[in-house]
Order: structure tokens, then C-alpha cells, then sequence
């Protein structure tokens, strides 16, 4: 089995100007990256031809949740991250299993699951690597 995970940095350059931007502007951008993905599948099918290859969606391209603090950004992460996940679903078609990692994170696009870590005088600062972040 291969899991294929696309990371954030394909859309990075998108992220400073995303509330500006329009889901047109992003088309091409979104274009290229699935269809990287989808040839990155191709590669592994052609390296192992007998492996399982899963795919996953984006829960979110950008940061979100608590960390962003204006409606607007948030709204625009959010469209960017479904039309690409639309994109993905098609560029993959039957060549790989998607996993869907938005709605387990997202629910219907209503859920944050990155809520900023509480600071009062009774909590500790959380520490600066997320790696020994505490979960909930």
C-alpha cells in the first residue's frame, strides 16, 4: 500500500492574496497541482504495479480555524480547499483510492479543528514546536 499525501506548498504562493483572489484565478494553479498528483500515481502504479494506492484530500490548503482570525480568509481557505479536492477526485479518477480528510477534520465545512491554545494566567504558554502540542 502507498499513500499519497499532497502538501501545502503546491498552492503556497496563493495563500498572501487569497481573500483578492477568485476560484479563476486559483483554476490553473489547482490544474497543476492535481495533475502532478495524478502523475505521481501513474509513477507509483508503474514502479509497483500491485500496490493499493490511496490518495488523500486536503482537510484545509492553509491555516484555519483559530489562527485565522478574519471571516473572509477563512470562507476563501475554505473554497480553495474544496475546489481542490473536486479537482483531485477527477484527476485521480480510478487510478487510486481518495481519502476524504476534510469532512473527518471539517464535518460539513462547520467544524474547527485548530482551536488556539488557551492563555490565561492559570494556563501555560503552549510550546512553539506542534509535535508536543497537547490534543484534544
Amino acid at each position: 500500500m502507498v499513500v499519497v499525501t499532497t502538501g501545502a506548498n503546491d498552492l503556497a504562493d496563493l495563500e498572501d492574496g487569497i481573500t483578492a483572489a477568485s476560484s479563476a484565478t486559483w483554476a490553473p494553479r489547482v490544474a497543476t497541482a492535481t495533475a502532478s498528483v495524478a502523475a505521481d500515481v501513474a509513477l507509483v502504479h508503474q514502479l509497483a504495479p500491485k500496490a493499493r494506492v490511496l490518495v488523500t484530500t486536503y482537510w484545509n490548503v492553509f491555516q484555519d480555524g483559530d489562527v485565522v482570525t478574519d471571516a473572509a480568509t477563512r470562507r476563501a481557505n475554505d473554497t480553495l480547499t474544496t475546489q481542490f479536492n473536486a479537482a483531485l477526485v477527477t484527476s485521480i479518477g480510478q487510478s487510486a483510492t481518495v481519502v476524504d480528510l476534510y469532512e473527518p477534520f471539517k464535518g460539513g465545512g462547520d467544524l474547527d479543528p485548530t482551536p488556539c491554545w488557551p492563555t490565561t494566567a492559570t494556563t501555560p504558554t503552549p510550546p512553539v514546536t506542534g509535535s508536543s502540542r497537547p490534543r484534544s
